[in-house]
């Protein structure tokens, strides 16, 4: 039998471990761990249920709605956020399955309190994304304050949080 050429092996263990040194260092702050894009490639489900069964982190991070619900769909329960804006029916999905939205401006804080919220009959928890030199997405810096506000007076919604990227890639 021949080999395949390449392997790859996943040591959930190892993962473990790095969030221990991770969760070391940041104290008793919670941790979001990014699982898109499959968790880089090691199983987005593995990685997500070794995550909640340890304790290893407290939030996990996905790129598209259907990244979450495919968590959720494996009974996966930690919270979850979605690192991008949410469009249309999307929205409605998100938020029926309980996963906060990032937003950035007018559009989308009134596009998940008006699109879903409220004809769910529930409360939308959204955090605002700031740019800190990324450039690729989020609220300007100088318009924090305004746009939490909005959420604040928004119905439906509550801002849970606001979060950044790392300002060099």
């Amino acid at each position: 039998m021949l080999e395949p050429p390449t392997l790859a092996t996943t040591r959930l263990d190892h993962i473990q471990a790095n969030l221990a040194a991770i969760r070391g260092r940041v104290g008793d702050r919670r941790v979001l761990v990014a699982v898109k894009a499959n968790a880089y490639g090691h199983g987005a489900v593995a990685v997500s249920r070794m995550i909640e069964a340890t304790g290893a982190a407290d939030w996990l991070g996905v790129a598209t709605v259907a990244e979450a619900l495919e968590l959720r769909a494996s009974d996966i329960e930690l919270p979850i956020l979605k690192l991008s804006v949410a469009r249309g029916p999307e929205v409605e999905a998100a938020i029926g399955a309980g996963i906060s939205l990032c937003v950035v401006d007018e559009a989308s804080i009134a596009e998940a309190a008006e699109a879903a919220a409220r004809r769910q009959g529930v409360e939308a928890e959204l955090h605002l994304k700031i740019d800190t030199g990324m450039r690729r997405i989020g609220a300007e810096p100088a318009d924090a304050v305004r746009l939490a506000e909005l959420v604040d007076a928004t119905p439906g919604v509550r801002l849970g949080g606001l979060f950044s990227h790392l300002p060099v890639s």
